[in-house]
């Protein structure tokens, strides 16, 4: 152990036996001399990134309109059922799918019980289908 660290351990900068206090040991604190990046490259900018949709940043409603692509028309108990969500955080994130016009529903009964169906809209299908091209062309650059 360096004299320095040694130092700092046994008697912080206010004198105190022990250690230092978190946040007032200027001890502990190396000098840079050069920077963490030196001698490495600089990484090549993302590029246009406004391809992806703030919509599906969050993963349920990415992977609502994934299933949605794939199954056509799902109800909201699948919905449930596959994502393991609450109904209540679920009903949040299919609103906000819907109020962007990207989801449709339906309602139906079945043996006296509601029953909501969801399906993507056309406006829905581009905007995934954008945004998983971007996602593609991002991972792609990593050779994955």
């Amino acid at each position: 152990m360096d004299a320095v660290l040694a130092h700092a351990l046994a008697v912080d900068h206010d004198g105190h036996r022990g250690g230092h206090r978190v946040g007032c040991c200027r001890y502990l604190r190396r000098p840079r001399t050069q920077s963490l990046n030196s001698g490495m490259e600089k990484p090549k900018p993302l590029g246009d990134v406004s391809g992806l949709d703030p919509l599906f940043e969050h993963r349920a409603r990415l992977a609502a309109c994934v299933l949605l692509a794939e199954h056509g028309e799902v109800s909201f108990a699948r919905f449930k059922q596959w994502l393991d969500m609450t109904d209540g955080n679920l009903g949040a994130q299919l609103r906000k799918l819907e109020d962007a016009g990207y989801v449709q529903l339906r309602r139906d009964f079945a043996e006296r019980k509601p029953i909501t169906w969801y399906g993507l809209t056309e406006t829905g299908r581009l905007a995934l289908d954008r945004h998983l091209k971007h996602l593609r062309d991002l991972i792609g650059r990593v050779g994955g």
